[in-house]
């Protein structure tokens, strides 16, 4: 009787989406190597070179283990090694300390030309209001590559006022 193999003889077989997730891994993993040889990298990430080939090959993906000491011996984000999406490097990723990427070197200059702002004028802002007045204008000052001249922070100011 001819029927389809035991279930523990079949080879896995990958939907397309899977296939592509795998080979898309296998590309970014590829970028990471170099001119690099297999076995060098396996060693320096403390994964065999039979599991590194396997990756290469997109015959299989790693498990949460490998991908997370291949991402960190490397020094490339746990989320792009895994699925392309994010910054590359942990470095380029938002911070809690800084949700909005936002340079501090701007945001520095711009709470001290409000503040400056507010001084002159004899104005006040609520603290919450202050604090995104000074979020929006950095994001703006950062997004144009430009500092806001002084009369549009003051009419901001006013309108917060």
């Amino acid at each position: 009787m001819q029927g389809s193999p035991p279930k523990d003889k079949q080879k896995r077989k990958l939907n397309l989406t899977d296939q592509g997730n795998i080979v898309q891994f296998a590309e970014r993993l590829k970028s990471l190597i170099g001119e690099e040889s297999i076995l060098s990298f396996a060693r320096k990430v403390g994964i065999s070179e039979g599991a590194i080939r396997k990756y290469l090959n997109a015959v299989s993906e790693p498990s949460r283990i490998n991908l997370i000491k291949i991402a960190q011996k490397t020094g490339v984000s746990v989320e792009w090694l895994a699925t392309g999406q994010g910054p590359r490097r942990p470095s380029e990723q938002k911070t809690p300390s800084n949700p909005n990427g936002l340079d501090k070197a701007i945001v520095r200059e711009v709470v001290e030309e409000t503040e400056s702002l507010l001084r002159e004028y004899g104005l006040e802002l609520e603290p919450s209001k202050k604090a995104e007045l000074i979020v929006l204008l950095s994001e703006e000052v950062q997004e144009e590559k430009s500092k806001i001249p002084r009369d549009k922070i003051l009419r901001l100011i006013k309108l917060a006022a």
